[in-house]
């Protein structure tokens, strides 16, 4: 019987896409209402270019070493014990805080499914999260067909809402193509939603085990951020420019008003599909981290990637929107300051001769890093003047 056997870039561009779209991408458009549509868009493109620089430089290190790690492990590897404790901080608190998000925003889908009142918000949050747990067992990133299949689904659906509610734009929203106080906040958030280097040494480790051309190495990178970009900026804009100033942070019920209940329904079912699929991958990657890089074991690490979204919940914490934007601002910001750091020293360091060499110059990488940590500085005064 013939079967069809999936190009390794193609499987890779997935895996990578996949991992990267989350639920950063229905904060976009309030934050993009929020700090005004140009500056964000502005934003977009600036930051898609830094960080496929970022991932590329990532991957550089990934290719150095022999086994495969988490960013924390290579940070612990080429540079110091306290560089790995603060990315294993940074990615605990990142991955955790982002898989409640995920919930949340899965349990308000939900929601909209179901009739007015059918359940509460809380026994939906409570059948999400154990769901998606249960769901987290499967491995995805072997499930080849299966995670383009999903990968697919999800551009094309992201793509399709994107173009249904494009006739429904209104002339009054190009407005918010002015730049406001809290022009900043964007900057987070957009950092957070294209912000894929949890990816980077999966997919590395899948090239190289189907035994991929060199070129499939940054092919993969390029091509994949700019497909997430691309999605990224057609719906931003075109639920922004729909809904205007009545935007909501899960930017699918605030278009009820403007386009009716079809689209909701397609929203909520793609939305769904978003954060369940996230939500496996950051699951997984965490578990990694915890029993590979620090040697908890199967037990405890699966008791923190279930328990601690679940924590975060129950503490109640308010203002999302700000919250991921100084997440993805600040300690990704810090994270790709560390990346840096950590790619000069794997270049002295290095274990195996890499499929590819950036040979970049130090100069770029501290203009970038310092415009990383510059930006980080001003997302925590900023957010410091708010309270």
């Amino acid at each position: 019987m013939f079967k069809f056997k999936i190009p390794a870039s193609l499987e890779a561009i997935a895996i990578l896409i996949g991992t990267i779209i989350g639920s950063g991408i229905f904060l976009l458009p309030f934050a993009a209402i929020s700090s005004g549509l140009l500056v964000s868009n502005i934003w977009m493109v600036l930051l898609t270019i830094l960080l496929i620089i970022m991932h590329l430089v990532f991957g550089e290190v990934v290719l150095r070493t022999r086994h495969t790690h988490s960013f924390a492990g290579y940070a612990g590897k080429y540079l110091s014990k306290s560089a790995e404790k603060f990315i294993f901080v940074s990615s605990l608190i990142t991955l955790s805080f982002s898989s409640m998000i995920y919930l949340l925003l899965a349990s308000k889908f939900l929601g909209s499914l179901l009739p007015v009142n059918f359940l509460s918000f809380n026994v939906l949050f409570g059948i999400c999260w154990v769901l998606f747990n249960i769901c987290s067992c499967v491995d995805l990133s072997r499930a080849s067909k299966f995670n383009l299949l999903l990968t697919i689904g999800e551009v094309g659906m992201t793509c399709a809402i994107a173009f249904y509610i494009f006739p429904h734009i209104k002339m009054v929203n190009f407005q918010s193509f002015n730049i406001t106080h809290n022009w900043l906040m964007s900057y987070g958030v957009i950092f957070y939603a294209l912000n894929g280097i949890a990816a980077i040494p999966l997919v590395f480790h899948l090239l190289r085990e189907r035994k991929a051309k060199p070129v499939d190495f940054r092919k993969t990178i390029i091509i994949g951020s700019i497909i997430v970009t691309v999605c990224y900026l057609l719906f931003m804009n075109c639920i922004a420019l729909v809904s205007g100033g009545k935007t909501t942070q899960d930017a699918i019920s605030g278009l009820l008003e403007f386009v009716g209940g079809p689209i909701i329904a397609l929203g909520a079912l793609a939305g769904i599909l978003i954060v369940w699929t996230s939500y496996i991958s950051f699951s997984q990657y965490l578990k990694t981290l915890l029993h590979n890089d620090f040697k908890w074991s199967h037990f405890w690490s699966t008791m923190t990637v279930v328990f601690l979204p679940l924590a975060f919940f129950f503490i109640g914490i308010d203002n999302i929107g700000d919250l991921i934007s100084l997440m993805g601002g600040v300690l990704g910001g810090l994270d790709g300051l560390i990346i840096f750091f950590v790619y000069f020293a794997s270049q002295k360091k290095s274990e195996i001769e890499p499929e590819y060499k950036l040979n970049l110059k130090p100069i770029v990488a501290w203009v970038i890093g310092g415009f990383f940590f510059a930006s980080s500085l001003m997302q925590i005064v900023l957010q410091a003047m708010k309270k």
